[in-house]
Formats: C-alpha cells, structure tokens, sequence
C-alpha cells in the first residue's frame, strides 16, 4: 500500500492543479485485465493441446493435424478443437 501511494505521489498534476492518480489507477486495472486475460487464452491453449496429445478418440493423422492446427493457429485453432475435434472423444 505504502508503494502504490508512494508511486501516485510522483503521477505529476493534471492539466487543472489536481492530482494525476485516478489516470495511473486507470491504466493498471487495464493492464491487470490484459494480464489475466493473456494467462486464461494461454492456459486454455496448453489444455487443447495436452488434450489433442492424449485423446484417444483420434487416429494418429488426426492427432498430427489438431496439434498442427493448434500450435499455428493459437487460441483459435484450440476454440476449433473444443468444437470439433474434442467431440470425437466422447463418440469413441
């Protein structure tokens, strides 16, 4: 506590003499959102691919394709598999 009221401190005044805090307040609780977010996008990224990996539902051509298609194409190609490709798995 003692460091975030020593940081708005140094936030130089705003353009009418008042204090500049609320901007850096602001700006953190951005970036504390984009960091969260980043880690959920990352973690459900490794959960497709460790589950494309071990899916016992898909032959080995189809294996090769869902982790091809998830490490090229990021989040997206993991959205994909939870689509498409993960539904094999409870067919099989």
């Amino acid at each position: 506590m003692l460091t975030l009221l020593t940081l708005l401190a140094q936030v130089p005044a705003g353009p009418d003499g008042g204090g500049g805090g609320a901007p850096f307040l602001v700006g953190g609780g951005c970036m504390l959102v984009w960091i969260v977010l980043i880690i959920a996008v990352l973690v459900v990224w490794v959960w497709a691919l460790i589950d494309a990996i071990q899916n016992p539902g898909l032959t080995s051509n189809e294996r090769i394709i869902w982790v091809l298609v998830i490490l090229l194409t990021s989040w997206l190609g993991a959205v994909l598999y939870f689509l498409i490709g993960r539904k094999r798995k409870a067919a099989a």
